[in-house]
């Protein structure tokens, strides 16, 4: 394989290769695989880039094995006073879901959130409760579900945009901070050969992106879609998909319709089997998309 740039010029047997390439450098792989580097479709990059250092749950396997990871971070606070982290999976804890009382055990002390695997939920413990003023008279917001106890008090879980009352009030990276947290996401991307993204996640992610390339230190290439909610100022400002450089480029438009299967907020025809009182959650109303 013959590189010249950044593209593939040449391709074929060892030896083989014209004479116009004869003098190129010549990196022997010693018989390991060569892949084009990956291109992430999907991703919300700051949050990962954040989780690095927070509480992560992914695979664990019971609400009593979280517990227990929840207590050892615990005594490492992260992001100010707030405990975060993300990754819980209730489809491997049989379908069990957590409260604010297993959070309340182990965190009992300063607000804590956590997010889903899937992000569409967001479990939170009695201090985060009380300061963002979530109560039984609280109503569900528009497209969110407050979980609820069987006397109507919440329960601990945020579903869809509820999670955005709790969560709105955990503080955000400063510039300075989003910059360092990119930077290191970045090696661990290319670690597993990834060297572009398509994010869908905080916008925060793209004057990051600038900023480090302004610096010579973005070595991944984005794709950032506008959420809908800043749709209309995007476009007021020019903006259009396509728009930037090789580097960083202007994508689609995030729309959520619905939740999310993980978080059994995805909006079905009938009732889930495990919550015979839900067929999940509608963000948007059909018309409201067309």
């Amino acid at each position: 394989v013959v590189t010249r740039g950044n593209r593939i010029a040449w391709v074929g047997r060892r030896g083989g290769s014209p004479v116009e390439y004869r003098r190129a450098q010549t990196v022997d792989l010693k018989h390991q695989l060569l892949l084009p580097a990956f291109s992430d479709a999907h991703t919300h990059f700051l949050y990962f880039a954040q989780n690095l250092s927070e509480i992560d749950l992914e695979k664990v396997r019971s609400p009593r094995s979280a517990q227990e990871k929840i207590h050892r971070h615990a005594g490492r606070p992260t992001r100010g006073r707030w405990l975060t982290g993300r990754g819980f999976d209730v489809n491997l804890w049989g379908g069990r879901w957590p409260t604010r009382d297993d959070l309340d055990h182990v965190v009992p002390d300063r607000p804590a959130a956590i997010f889903s695997h899937d992000e569409h939920s967001l479990w939170v413990n009695s201090a985060a409760l009380r300061l963002a003023k979530i109560d039984r008279t609280t109503p569900d917001p528009p497209g969110g579900r407050i979980g609820r106890t069987v006397d109507g008090e919440p329960n601990g879980m945020l579903y869809e945009t509820a999670y955005r009352l709790v969560w709105d009030l955990v503080p955000k990276p400063k510039a300075t901070q989003a910059e360092r947290l990119i930077e290191t996401a970045q090696s661990k991307a290319h670690e597993v050969g990834v060297t572009a993204i398509h994010d869908m996640g905080d916008p925060a992610i793209l004057r990051a992106c600038m900023a480090l390339k302004s610096k010579g230190k973005l070595r991944l290439r984005l794709w950032k879609s506008i959420p809908l909610a800043e749709l209309d100022r995007a476009i007021a400002l020019g903006l259009h998909s396509g728009l930037g450089d090789e580097w960083v480029k202007i994508g689609g438009v995030k729309i959520f319709l619905d939740g999310a299967l993980g978080s059994q907020t995805a909006w079905l025809y009938k009732s889930y089997s495990s919550n015979p009182d839900s067929r999940g959650i509608c963000r948007m109303e059909r018309g409201d998309f067309d």
